[in-house]
């Protein structure tokens, strides 16, 4: 499913060539499948995350297969100063044409569960640093006239909120709502902007969730689930066609029709049963 205005994606392998992205949360899963893919474009790529170790990795890598100029910024997207201190740290070096907002992760839990303060720098990372990241970057690139973002949120985003992941939902929510803000806001000035909404995908995340471990053991689970190399690849294909929106996978495409039709009621009592010890 998806959204589509522009006249199609170029299809060179080095279309990247002469212009940089920056990825965030690119030391795992789909952070790192996206510098791979853009890489492989031919883009110079930024990475970003809190684990220098894993991007120092991932720079010599792709700079070896690729022939890219890879810059590896540690962050902590969770500090207030992170997004003012990666773009310092860009400066003059690299002029970012392509964002990746990737970063994120989940508190498995009800909202009490946790303090105010581990509730807040979920909210950093995937609310504030989303939307700052964003903003920083934006007018640098309609000054020049070219400038793609995509935001990596989730199937979750279409949630009417969930239980056991109380903010996950809403921020998912907001990453979508943003792109598509921002694709419809500066049309026709060289700025395309894409929500990217996968559903289960093989990533750390798994990991925290013992919820969303439970189903990828199930035989649909495994089925459904999908590779952080795939939805980059598609999400990357989906921004450059212009597209404001793509969501991943046949079973996803057809849970977020059942979330956008069906009765609200019959949607909450499913979020319910589904996301509740």
């Amino acid at each position: 499913m998806s959204e589509t205005r522009g006249s199609g994606a170029m299809i060179r392998g080095d279309e990247g060539r002469g212009r940089a992205a920056l990825v965030t949360g690119a030391s795992s899963g789909i952070g790192r499948a996206f510098a791979e893919v853009l890489a492989s474009r031919g883009w110079d790529i930024a990475v970003t995350a809190r684990r220098e170790d894993r991007l120092r990795e991932l720079q010599r890598s792709v700079a070896a297969r690729h022939g890219v100029r890879v810059e590896v910024i540690p962050a902590d997207l969770a500090d207030p100063k992170a997004c003012e201190n990666i773009v310092a740290a860009l400066g003059e070096r690299m002029h970012i044409d392509l964002l990746v907002n990737n970063a994120g992760y989940t508190l498995y839990g009800r909202y009490l569960d946790f303090s105010w303060e581990e509730q807040r720098a979920l909210l950093q990372v995937m609310g504030v640093a989303v939307c700052e990241l964003t903003h920083r970057l934006l007018g640098p690139m309609l000054e020049r006239g070219f400038g793609r973002i995509v935001n990596v949120a989730s199937a979750g985003g279409f949630f009417p909120g969930s239980p056991m992941y109380t903010l996950y939902a809403p921020l998912k929510a907001l990453m979508i709502a943003l792109a598509e803000g921002i694709d419809a806001e500066y049309a026709g000035s060289g700025i395309h902007a894409t929500a990217s909404a996968p559903g289960l995908t093989a990533t750390e995340i798994l990991e925290t969730s013992p919820a969303l471990q439970e189903v990828s053991r199930s035989r649909l689970g495994r089925l459904r689930m999908q590779t952080p190399e795939t939805v980059a690849r598609e999400a990357y294909d989906a921004c450059m066609a212009g597209q404001r929106l793509v969501v991943h996978g046949w079973y996803t495409k057809a849970f977020v029709q059942f979330l956008r039709r069906a009765p609200r009621r019959m949607v909450y009592r499913f979020v319910s049963s589904a996301y509740t010890e």
